[in-house]
This record gives C-alpha cells, sequence and structure tokens, in this order.
C-alpha cells in the first residue's frame, strides 16, 4: 500500500502545473508571392593563363519561365553546351558535347571576364597574366593578414 500512496504522490508532483510565463505562440506570416519580372544576364569567362572557358546566358520572362545556356571546355578538351528551359514543368536540359578547339594553358597570356547583369550596360574586364598574378598574390596576402588577426 505504502508504494501505491508513494507513486500516486510522484504521478501527481510531475503532472502537476508549474507556474510558468504563457509561452509566446509563433504568428505564421502569409508567404508573399512576388509576381516574376523579365530579366537578362550573361556572363563569359575566357581564361588563357588557366585554360578555363565558361559561358552562361540566360532570360527570364514574366511567367516565371527561364531560356538560357551554358558552356564549357572539359579537361579532356569537349566542349559542353547545355541549352535549358525551366518552367512550371520542370527543369529541360538539352546538352551537346563536341570537339574544342585546341585551347592550351598559356603562361604568359590574357584573362577576359565579361558580364551583364540585368539593368546595366555590359562590361568586361581583361587582365595581362602578370596582373592576373599580381592581384592572386595579394589577395593571398590579405587572406594571410586576415588569419592572422583572428
Amino acid at each position: 500500500m505504502k508504494k501505491v500512496v508513494w507513486l500516486v504522490m510522484v504521478v501527481v508532483v510531475h503532472t502537476a502545473p508549474v507556474d510558468q510565463e504563457p509561452v509566446p505562440r509563433t504568428q505564421l506570416l502569409d508567404q508573399q508571392h512576388l509576381t516574376p519580372r523579365p530579366y537578362a544576364f550573361k556572363f563569359i569567362i575566357n581564361d588563357e593563363v588557366e585554360n578555363v572557358r565558361f559561358a552562361q546566358a540566360a532570360q527570364g520572362d514574366d511567367q516565371g519561365r527561364v531560356r538560357g545556356t551554358y558552356s564549357y571546355v572539359r579537361p579532356d578538351n569537349v566542349l559542353v553546351i547545355v541549352h535549358y528551359t525551366a518552367d512550371a514543368e520542370g527543369f529541360h536540359p538539352v546538352i551537346v558535347e563536341r570537339p574544342a578547339s585546341q585551347f592550351r594553358k598559356n603562361p604568359s597570356g590574357t584573362s577576359t571576364f565579361t558580364m551583364l547583369l540585368p539593368d546595366t550596360e555590359e562590361f568586361s574586364v581583361k587582365l595581362t597574366a602578370d596582373q592576373l598574378r599580381e592581384y592572386r598574390q595579394q589577395a593571398a596576402l590579405r587572406e594571410q593578414q586576415a588569419a592572422q588577426q583572428g
């Protein structure tokens, strides 16, 4: 009998309400649905120094559909071109592979980066191998200084 009384007391103590402040309820906000806006962008990387070739261009319409293409040269010198559409039905790529022109690393070549973002003018940056090397050295020095500071 003592065990039963003791067990009942333990249950009562554990189930008794504790004076606590009420837990604030989380309010769910309505999800905001933004209307798609037309846009277009592109960028091209033609880096002779590191032998990197990559390009992408896409445009979206006011219905949320996107059409675009991107391409790159694989290390085995195959040019890969992907044309795609993305819409309510999903992502639909068409992939084409073909031999690329012979691209070789040129340590004294140039690197060109071209970009067009929505609502901007196209701009391009061309760096010589020496300029690119100097930029990388400065970036490595800044990273090293930042790591030493904390």
